[in-house]
């Protein structure tokens, strides 16, 4: 009686015991996969933002190590963006082929010059000279023109005034370079000016303001100069003569006349 107690207890328990055994079994579950996914990906992106923020360290010690220091209550220019040699080559170019465009569509204009004061360039109806070649200039289109002495430096060479119509040309013999002034008209056979930014004679203080400055000549304030306003450009040429330029305004805003070349030269 009793061993057939026991054998239909056994019985029962079969089909739990299986299950009792399974519940026992270490099976590592899908949430602790899931939180290492998360963090790993916790991890590259900490990772990430830590290059970004090198990225930017580094960044800023490249400009504090370039920045100039300006003195304290000193106004603050916007610079005028400096381009590099291909690039100002390639604006210099433009500046020339607008100002042979303009030449040749006013060459029946005989009282009419054009101005490249990029390229130091003068034309009269359609032909390119240097602005140091007045003479030259004067000479091929049958123009009177006045030579007199203006001053010699210490060694004896002298300084030379060339003189067409409202034009002159201050030039050392020994020097390549040289000073061209250019007042607005008074008289007959006086030469009217427009130059590649469209400035002329008829022009204002604020179109000049507008238009003068560009890559090649920056703004270099303004000053007094034979009783007028003078507004002041320039180009830096190292060691070398750098190209000047000045507009010497009236009173009521008008051009009386425009200096260009080696203003500062001695």
């Amino acid at each position: 009686m009793k061993m057939k107690n026991w054998l239909m207890l056994m019985t029962l328990l079969t089909p739990v015991l299986p299950g009792i055994g399974k519940a026992q079994e270490t099976t590592p579950t899908p949430v602790v996969t899931a939180v290492s996914l998360e963090q790993e990906k916790l991890d590259v992106e900490r990772l990430r933002l830590e290059n970004e923020k090198l990225k930017l360290e580094i960044e800023k010690m490249q400009l504090s190590a370039t920045a100039v220091a300006t003195p304290a209550g000193t106004p603050t220019v916007a610079p005028s963006p400096t381009p590099n040699k291909d690039a100002l080559a390639d604006f210099k170019q433009s500046f020339s082929d607008k100002a042979m465009a303009l030449s040749k569509a006013h060459a029946a204009e005989a009282d009419l010059m054009v101005l490249d004061f990029v390229n130091s360039e003068i034309w009269f109806k359609g032909v390119r000279y240097s602005v140091y070649e007045l003479p030259a200039l004067a000479e091929d289109q049958k123009l009177k023109v006045s030579k007199t002495l203006d001053e010699r430096l210490p060694n004896g060479s002298p300084r030379w005034r060339y003189q067409v119509a409202n034009l002159t040309l201050l030039k050392y013999e020994a020097r390549d370079k040289g000073i061209l002034e250019i007042t607005a008209p008074q008289a007959p056979g006086d030469f009217r000016l427009l130059t590649v930014e469209g400035l002329s004679f008829d022009s204002t203080e604020g179109d000049v303001r507008d238009s003068a400055q560009n890559p090649y000549l920056k703004y270099d304030g303004q000053g007094e100069s034979q009783g007028f306003k003078t507004l002041r450009y320039g180009h830096d040429a190292g060691l070398a003569f750098g190209d000047g330029l000045q507009f010497l305004v009236t009173r009521d805003g008008k051009i009386h006349k425009i200096r260009f070349g080696t203003l500062d030269e001695r």
